[in-house]
């Protein structure tokens, strides 16, 4: 199983448009919703080429549940935990005239003292299981500097190799500690 650490889950809201741009009211041909973030995305392949995943991640508030039920819809394994605030939400905006996408990524709520270490905790559990952790896409606001590199850090001492798939501040400490990849 690969295990996939998704610090900033997210629902991905889709727009089909017949044309966009920047102001003016605009109106979807159609609207599609998934358990998002590069975390569940990145599962969610795994799945069609038939590799087995499991996401651990925070989720939170009324759309942290909606995320799980998309999750479950669409086949995705995850062990989430649940922490104060609302998990986000990213608009993805389709012009189908232009060919072109608009994404806007919310921030996410910020941590709250212990969801850091709560996320290592259910991490933990599950990296005797793991052949691989890849450790997925934004972390929230007030997330820890060094908190990717404990990610690393933490896989490392179940030798368990790393592949890294992040950004922000939390990038270099992490790549400091010597991912797979």
């Amino acid at each position: 199983m690969i295990l996939v650490c998704a610090p900033n889950p997210a629902i991905d809201k889709t727009l089909l448009l017949a044309h966009w741009a920047p102001g003016g009211v605009w109106r979807a041909t159609q609207v599609l919703l998934q358990a998002g973030g590069k975390g569940y995305n990145f599962a969610r392949a795994l799945g069609v080429l038939g590799q087995p995943a499991l996401v651990v991640g925070p989720l939170g508030g009324r759309d942290g549940h909606r995320l799980c039920a998309l999750a479950a819809a669409d086949g995705i394994a995850h062990a989430p935990f649940w922490v104060a605030g609302e998990t986000r939400t990213c608009t993805i905006i389709v012009d189908a005239a232009a060919g072109n996408d608009t994404v806007l990524n919310e921030p996410g709520a910020a941590q709250q003292p212990g969801e850091w270490e709560r996320l290592l905790a259910a991490l933990e559990q599950q990296l005797p299981h793991a052949r691989y952790l890849a450790v997925c896409g934004s972390c929230r606001p007030a997330d820890p500097v060094d908190g990717l590199q404990r990610v690393v850090q933490l896989a490392q001492r179940h030798k368990v190799p790393v592949l890294l798939d992040a950004h922000g501040v939390q990038l270099a400490a992490a790549v400091a500690a010597g991912p797979w990849c």
